[in-house]
C-alpha cells in the first residue's frame, strides 16, 4: 500500500494527532492493498473537521465529519469509512461464492496455491478450495510465492492481480 498520509496538525495537540494517526493506520490496514490515504484535519472555532479519502483501483472512499472533539470526530470518520471498507469486501467476497458451482471444473486439481496480500481474501478462498477436498497452500506475497513455485508444483495457483 502506497501510504500518503497528509495531515496539517495545526491547532491539535500530541494527544489529539497521536488517536488521529492511530485511526489513519486502522483504516490504511483495512484499505485494499493499493490505497492510498489524504487526510485533513483543522479547527474552526470551537469545532474540529475532518476529511479522509482513500483512493485504490477497488474504488474511493471517503468520510467527512465536523465535531467538538477531535475523539468523536475521529470515531465518526472511522465508522463511516469502516462501513464503506466492509461493504467493498463484503461485495468482492460475494463474487467468490459461487465457486461451488465451479467444482465440476476442479475435480482435477489436487493442490492449489493462493497468493494475496489481503489475509481476509487468502483465508477465505482457501476455505472454498479445501471444501472441494484438495490442499491448498497460502502465501501473502509474490516474493514468497516465488519459493513455493521454485519447490513444489500445484494444480492451480490463484493469485492477487494487483
Amino acid at each position: 500500500m502506497t501510504s500518503q498520509i497528509n495531515i496539517p496538525f495545526k491547532d491539535l495537540s500530541l494527544v489529539d494527532s497521536h488517536l488521529i494517526q492511530a485511526k489513519l493506520e486502522f483504516l490504511r490496514d483495512q484499505s485494499p492493498s493499493d490505497a492510498s490515504i489524504q487526510a485533513e484535519f483543522s479547527k474552526d472555532k470551537n469545532f474540529f473537521k475532518g476529511f479522509i479519502k482513500i483512493k485504490s483501483l477497488s474504488g474511493s472512499f471517503s468520510a467527512e465529519a465536523r465535531s467538538s472533539t477531535v475523539q468523536d470526530l475521529t470515531s465518526q470518520l472511522g465508522a463511516s469509512l469502516e462501513a464503506q471498507l466492509n461493504n467493498w469486501r463484503s461485495d468482492r467476497f460475494a463474487e467468490l461464492t459461487n465457486i461451488h458451482s465451479l467444482q465440476h471444473y476442479f475435480k482435477k486439481v489436487k493442490t492449489a496455491l493462493v497468493v494475496d496480500d489481503d489475509a481476509d481474501m487468502v483465508r477465505f478462498i482457501s476455505t472454498q478450495l479445501k471444501k472441494l477436498k484438495g490442499r491448498v497452500e497460502t502465501s501473502g506475497d509474490s516474493y514468497d510465492a516465488l519459493e513455493h513455485l521454485r519447490s513444489k508444483s500445484y494444480d492451480l495457483v490463484i493469485m492477487d492481480w494487483s
